[in-house]
């Protein structure tokens, strides 16, 4: 009975700091970018990746949502939450109704410290419209009833009775959120003064977001700097345009998008043109093998659809069986290289997003891809099994330059089928996961066509008891297998040319520390950039993290080696021995909080023995935030031999804008952020970031030439939310 009475009045205790803590402020909304940061290493991941799952994270930390009233769909499709996240969170709230406060998320045990400091940003508790317990209820969400909560009810019910405290009037529903953002250059480049850019040196976008219980909808509009704006090749205003509107949860229609959107396929074989989890993010968040649908108003220009999909759901008798199925359709312009060798084809897929010269503008929607096909799947939980079709076809042949053998089996052609079969199991301790898929072979001049070639990932996490989790993910990507909108995990995301085994595991033994740790052992049979030979690489990580009340430290290790397999050495060796790269790094970070400041401490190290080079960074931040007003500064010095021991430093920065900064060379960092909250919907920020650098006179090269060593940009952003 103490037991049970001192267990109680910890959770309380919890519950109350959590519900104050969950109140938004100027500079604690930042925590979810930490803990994004920690869990997606930005040197492990594909920067169109990183900064699709970053703009959605931010869309939604924006706009809270009602915890109450999101489905198991919702809850899925947020970055870095599984399904076993969503599953408890539907179970949790199916057995004891609706949320009181956001610090009960912190009796679910399926939920780890960083789920539930990501959570907490992105939604709120308050009693849903229907006035139901419960909340909604969707159709997927009747289908979880029976997921169990490993909480008993009795303690939950007098927590309620104690601590009756709800967020309705701190959180009324916000449905339409407006952000403009302008950054002026201090400096001008090359580009400018001899009239290689078409445009100016500003970048500007507009953004604007309704968020209904059923119905929501975005539009986008954003010009680069150089690209000219209602003027010239874009006399209708901004240089791209992007938008969609959503329907969800209307009877048998779960998701309903027409415009632009993203989507996703099982792990990602066939079809990902969402995010896609990394190394450091595979830690934490098993991978789905879901299929995901959602709304396209990012900036990024190239890794969206253009067209509609729409998932329909029917039950199958029983409440833990029924039938999902997914069909979409679309027709978008590509940027692209014409090919020298034959009219009407093109050499190359262009990603960038840039129209600031002349040379691309001629590139501009060189060519069309018609992308069409859909998914069926079968659950009866808690197992799933989905089967998966893609067909494109691109209006112009892709023939890429293939006189460099490591080109060699590039995708060729201008149809592309695939078909696979993604599966998952999801239970307390064991989640299963994977795919298979089938291509058609690619070939080489010379070589006889036709056949299919294959890929497989397949994932595990067995959760040993409450203190150790463990992980693996196998994978074998065919080096003749082609997809255009695959991409997957692995150490490259084509999904082609590579076999490896993943093997990591999570400890929460230490009290209030978590430690991490992960073997990638990799091999290519086919050359890659850079090797004469097929190649193998290793990938090592060990990170230990302390969190105390409002005070964090996180200590990172890392070694990765890639060398040529010719040698017939497999086990990584940790020298210059090697016919091939290898790095060194380390990272230490620590963080304290208070009511009112806040402060960071940096420490970055690199040494790669194979090239002696090597460098290290130091940096210091701290914040000030007061009832209307907060205020950010940091510096940073940075000393590296070269370009390949750059370091990548985190820092705080405007809504939608990256928080990292590669560094090398030599040189200072300032940033400096202000932040004004007008009125309770409206806030103003500007940020200051100068760098300067102490071992060169000009920065950078050709049309980005900035004849100094100083760049100073100031960047202001206003922010409607009502």
């Amino acid at each position: 009975m103490k037991t049970i009475r001192i267990t109680l009045l910890v959770a309380l205790i919890h519950i109350a700091w959590q519900s104050v803590a969950h109140a938004q402020t100027l500079l604690s909304g930042s925590e979810w970018q930490e803990v994004y940061n920690s869990l997606s290493d930005i040197e492990d991941i594909d920067e169109e990746g990183w900064q699709a799952a970053y703009e959605i994270l931010t869309s939604l930390a924006e706009s809270p949502q009602n915890i109450n009233e999101v489905s198991y769909d919702d809850l899925l499709a947020i970055p870095l939450v599984s399904p076993a996240h969503a599953s408890a969170i539907i179970g949790y709230r199916t057995m004891y109704g609706s949320l009181h406060t956001m610090g009960e998320l912190g009796l679910i045990t399926a939920l780890d410290q960083p789920r539930l400091t990501l959570l907490r940003a992105l939604f709120y508790a308050a009693p849903a419209a229907t006035g139901k317990a419960g909340g909604t209820t969707t159709l997927t969400d009747s289908l979880l009833q029976t997921v169990p909560v490993e909480r008993r009810r009795q303690a939950v019910d007098s927590l309620r009775r104690v601590w009756q405290v709800r967020q309705t009037a701190l959180h009324k529903p916000r449905r339409h959120d407006f952000v403009a953002t302008l950054n002026v250059p201090t400096y001008q480049r090359r580009g400018y003064t001899d009239g290689t850019y078409l445009g100016y040196g500003l970048s500007h976008s507009l953004r604007y977001k309704y968020n209904g219980r059923k119905l929501m909808a975005a539009v986008t509009a954003a010009n680069d700097a150089g690209e000219p704006f209602f003027s010239g090749t874009n006399s209708k205003g901004w240089d791209f345009y992007t938008g969609y509107v959503r329907l969800k949860n209307v009877g048998r229609i779960q998701n309903l998008v027409v415009g632009h959107y993203q989507m996703s396929l099982g792990m990602g074989l066939l079809l990902n043109t969402d995010y896609r989890l990394t190394r450091t993010s595979v830690l934490a968040t098993m991978p789905s093998a879901a299929t995901t649908l959602r709304g396209h108003a990012s900036k990024s220009e190239y890794n969206y659809m253009q067209g509609a999909a729409a998932t329909l759901m029917t039950p199958l008798g029983r409440r833990t069986r029924y039938l999902s199925v997914t069909a979409f359709l679309s027709y978008r312009p590509l940027d692209a290289t014409p090919s020298g060798e034959s009219d009407g084809a093109i050499s190359t897929i262009l990603k960038s997003g840039y129209h600031r010269t002349e040379s691309e503008v001629s590139r501009r929607s060189a060519t069309h891809l018609l992308s069409v096909g859909g998914s069926v799947t079968f659950a009866s939980l808690p197992f799933r099994i989905a089967l998966n079709v893609v067909y494109t076809h691109l209006r112009d042949s892709l023939l890429p330059d293939k006189s460099q053998v490591y080109r060699r089996y590039m995708p060729t052609g201008s149809t592309f089928t695939g078909v696979s079969l993604s599966y998952a199991y999801t239970g307390n301790r064991l989640q299963v996961s994977g795919e298979t898929a089938l291509s058609k072979a690619a070939h080489c001049e010379g070589e006889q066509g036709g056949g299919v070639a294959p890929s497989t990932t397949n994932a595990l996490r067995f959760k040993v008891d409450r203190s150790l989790t463990l992980f693996a993910l196998q994978r074998f990507y065919s080096y003749r297998y082609q997809t255009l909108l695959g991409r997957s995990f692995g150490d490259v995301s084509s999904c082609q040319n590579e076999s490896g085994l993943y093997i990591g595991a999570m400890s929460t033994a230490v009290s209030r520390m978590t430690i991490s740790a992960y073997v990638d052992c990799v091999y290519h049979p086919w050359l890659r950039y850079g090797y004469k030979d097929a190649s193998r690489s290793w990938d090592t990580y060990i990170v230990a993290t302390y969190k105390w009340n409002d005070f964090s430290a996180s200590v990172r290790y890392r070694y990765r080696e890639t060398a040529e397999s010719s040698t017939g050495r497999w086990l990584p060796q940790y020298s210059s021995d090697i016919d091939g790269t290898a790095q060194h790094n380390l990272r230490c970070v620590i963080r304290k909080k208070t009511k009112r400041w806040q402060w960071q401490s940096q420490v970055h190290a690199n040494y790669l023995p194979t090239s002696g080079d090597w460098g290290f960074a130091v940096a210091q931040g701290a914040g000030l935030e007061c009832k209307r007003t907060a205020l950010w500064s940091s510096l940073a010095y940075f000393k590296t031999s070269g370009y390949a021991s750059r370091s990548y430093l985190t820092d705080k920065s405007l809504a939608y804008a990256s928080t990292f900064n590669m560094v090398y060379g030599e040189g200072v960092r300032l940033n400096v952020i202000g932040q004004l909250r007008v009125t309770d919907g409206v806030s103003l920020a500007v940020q200051c970031a100068v760098n300067k650098y102490f071992d060169r006179e000009e920065i950078s090269t050709g049309p980005q030439l900035i004849a100094s060593s100083w760049q100073t940009d100031v960047r202001m952003q206003l922010r409607v939310n009502i």
